[in-house]
């Protein structure tokens, strides 16, 4: 019986290596798995930040150039430029 018992132990301490190897694999696993993602976040995020502050200067530069906010001639100058 005890060479029985000796056995069932170095049994149940192999299965309770085996078990710590596969917890070990699955946390190596998920942290690889996490910074994919922050990775692929951080990306995605970047890309998002670069179009809408494209888009702000660019719907800066045409309001100044072709909108509202476009230069115009004043009065001022008109009757100036009319008494040349």
């Amino acid at each position: 019986m005890a060479a029985g018992g000796k056995a069932s132990a170095k049994e149940r301490a192999a299965r309770e290596a085996r078990e710590r190897a596969r917890l070990y694999e699955a946390r190596l696993e998920h942290h690889r798995a996490q910074s994919r993602r922050r990775r692929r976040d951080n990306i995605v995020a970047t890309s998002v930040a670069a179009v809408v502050i494209a888009g702000a200067i660019g719907g800066q530069a045409l309001f100044y150039s072709v909108g509202p906010g476009a230069a115009t001639l004043h009065s001022g100058a008109a009757a100036a430029a009319r008494e040349c």
